[in-house]
């Protein structure tokens, strides 16, 4: 499941025939639509978290690259304490399968809500690893230094913390650990 696809997005690129989400964008939906046609049979076009809701199934993955610095004022009413990622990874996380993996994009200040590592524990979520991918690695689009989460059902003890590297050893090694 990739609730936030867009033309780029690295499920795309994993070995599977069962893509599910949804894109916001039209153009971009129908981009997807013809080049990808063999993968994007489960993708629909539409409000993310509308069609979130309306989703019954869970996933062994959940991966995401959602924008930074999104706001999403109001759900089902309700004043929302959480930037639009953390509701998104929220939202996701009721449809992660109890052995599933979560692994979404965030911001620094991800790391530093108080509020949202305490709505996370409220789910039965819990980061596994963090990588911190250093400021530029998505440079022109932004420079902001952000981090993949890994996220799943099970409680660990540690979490795992590695800093992503242009050095290929380096990253081999992480995988490896």
């Amino acid at each position: 499941l990739n609730p936030w696809i867009t033309i780029s997005s690295p499920i795309f690129y994993i070995q599977t025939d069962n893509i599910f989400g949804t894109c916001i964008n039209q153009t971009e939906f129908e981009t997807i639509k013809t080049l990808i046609k063999e993968k994007s049979q489960n993708i629909k076009l539409g409000d993310t978290l509308n069609e979130l809701s309306k989703e019954t199934q869970n996933f062994d993955l959940v991966l995401s690259f959602p924008p930074f610095g999104m706001r999403t004022q109001h759900i089902n009413g309700e004043k929302n304490p959480f930037d639009f990622t953390t509701t998104l990874l929220l939202k996701c996380g009721e449809h992660l399968a109890q052995d599933g993996k979560l692994i979404f994009l965030v911001s620094n200040s991800f790391l530093m809500d108080v509020k949202g590592k305490e709505a996370l524990s409220k789910k039965g979520l819990f980061v596994d690893a963090v990588f911190s991918i250093p400021s530029g690695a998505f440079a022109p689009m932004t420079n902001i230094p952000s981090n993949l989460i890994l996220i799943s059902k099970q409680s660990k003890e540690k979490t795992f913390v590695a800093e992503i590297s242009q050095d290929d050893t380096t990253n081999k090694t992480i995988l490896q650990n």
